[in-house]
């Protein structure tokens, strides 16, 4: 696609107008520019995000484009129209999980922020000083949606009460210490102590104010589910065939594994074979540090096996480095992209379940 084509011009505005309206999610990205700011999560930043969209999703379908634009033309009039509609549904307005949901995104993007200098940490204490104002636009807009009837359920709420619950105990206090040890860098105590207390009283907001109220069924709807498979799919799912497809994929799973489980331990169930491979110091760990040099030997090994055989990898992307997630978050791992320019590499996260070495 032409730089200079009219697609390209709108994609790259919209990017540019996006960033600065969702701050969180330009860093998580890595653009540039947005670090020092918060998003606004109160129902006028979702309506602001949201009439970006319009107006974009109207400039790209009021073009022609060239026959090289096509593709590109009409990936973006989807996906931006899909945001849309999870706006107008309600449903980007009481996002609320415990995977990927802004209770989330807003505590992890103090995680890829560049911390070297002493401008470095002056960003961070304009972005923590930012933290209770954007949590309390949050509790509004949660607030919203429930009255909405578009709030979310029980478990979803609790489970993200408890992961807040987890970093209100000294997370941005903990995070904003090495600043103290860094010549010419501001004394970040007190706006981290104050974020820290916003955390708190946004698990005391979901457990008292939002849990009462909120759906028992973790059930969303075929409506909703059809908008989310959408997002993530990019595809038209018939969510009826979807979990007819799923459950014959879950038996067929299962078989499997109590085959493999048969070979290592005979007679014994899928449970007591798993204790089994638990208790096999062949496949033990100590502590985080260990974890963390084993993700990264196992990543750079694969990556170096990849680019040997199978792909041309720039050198760039060749950087991912492995680290150890801060407390409270859904165990398992996750990936961080790279920043645009590759200052910051990609990164994979893993999260440990608490209490476990």
């Amino acid at each position: 696609m032409p730089a200079d084509s009219e697609v390209h011009r709108i994609c790259d505005r919209y990017v540019e107008d996006f960033a600065a309206a969702d701050p969180v999610t330009a860093t998580l990205l890595g653009i540039t520019g947005h670090d020092d700011r918060l998003t606004d999560y109160s129902p006028a930043g979702y309506e602001a995000r949201a009439e970006l969209a319009r107006r974009a999703a109207q400039a790209i379908a009021a073009t022609t484009p060239a026959d090289d634009e096509r593709v590109a033309a009409a990936v973006f009039a989807e996906r931006i129209g899909l945001e849309v509609e999870l706006h107008d549904a309600g449903l980007r307005l009481g996002a609320l999980n415990v995977i990927a949901s802004p209770v989330q995104d807003l505590r992890m993007a103090f995680d890829v922020m560049a911390d070297d200098t002493a401008e470095d940490w002056a960003v961070i204490g304009d972005r923590l000083a930012a933290v209770p104002g954007s949590i309390g636009g949050l509790r509004d807009s949660l607030l919203t949606a429930q009255q909405r009837g578009r709030g979310a359920a029980l478990r979803q709420v609790l489970g993200a009460a408890g992961q807040v619950e987890t970093w209100a105990a000294g997370f941005f206090t903990a995070f904003a210490a090495p600043a103290a040890h860094v010549p010419g860098a501001p004394d970040l105590s007190g706006v981290a102590a104050a974020a820290d207390r916003a955390l708190g009283e946004l698990a005391e907001f979901l457990r008292t104010e939002l849990a009462p109220h909120a759906p028992r069924a973790d059930a969303v709807g075929a409506d909703t589910y059809r908008l989310w498979s959408r997002y993530f799919t990019g595809a038209e799912i018939d969510p009826h065939a979807a979990y007819t497809w799923g459950w014959a994929e879950f038996g067929r799973i299962h078989d499997e594994m109590t085959t493999v489980a048969g070979r290592i331990a005979p007679g014994a169930s899928l449970a007591e074979t798993a204790a089994v491979l638990d208790a096999d110091p062949r496949y033990h760990l100590h502590g985080h540090a260990a974890l963390a040099s084993w993700l990264q030997e196992t990543s750079d090994r694969a990556l170096n096996a990849l680019r040997a055989e199978h792909f041309e990898i720039p050198d760039e992307l060749m950087a991912l480095e492995c680290r150890i997630a801060p407390p409270g978050g859904g165990v398992g791992a996750y990936y961080l992209g790279p920043s645009e320019d590759f200052g910051r590499p990609g990164r994979m996260w893993w999260s440990v379940e608490a209490g476990r070495e």
